[in-house]
């Protein structure tokens, strides 16, 4: 799926437009952008487990990522990307780690 910033999963998709939509189809109600969604949850330390969110930014949230457990990641990245798997390679800094879904 192409990216596009506010877009829905019809036209195109955003990192947290990704995220909700994910989370819906799995009956949990998150707000539509990152930083509305960095406030919810449960902060969560130690190695990631899929499900978590991992936020990235400079001084203020600014990109959401679907963790698929330890260093993979699945987002919408930017502009004229798609939707991808990737690993966590230092390129973005990483903010914060919130948990939604029951530890496991």
């Amino acid at each position: 799926m192409p990216y596009l910033w506010g877009g829905t999963p019809r036209e195109g998709i955003d990192c947290s437009g990704l995220v909700q939509a994910v989370f819906r189809l799995n009956g949990l109600a998150l707000p539509r952008d990152a930083e509305q969604q960095a406030v919810m949850g449960r902060p969560s330390a130690g190695p990631t487990s899929p499900g978590d969110l991992l936020f990235f930014g400079a001084e203020r949230i600014t990109h959401v990522a679907l963790s698929a457990g330890g260093r993979d990641r699945i987002q919408a990245p930017k502009q004229g990307g798609v939707v991808e798997r990737t690993r966590l390679d230092g390129g973005r800094t990483l903010l914060a780690v919130r948990r939604y879904l029951p530890d496991p």
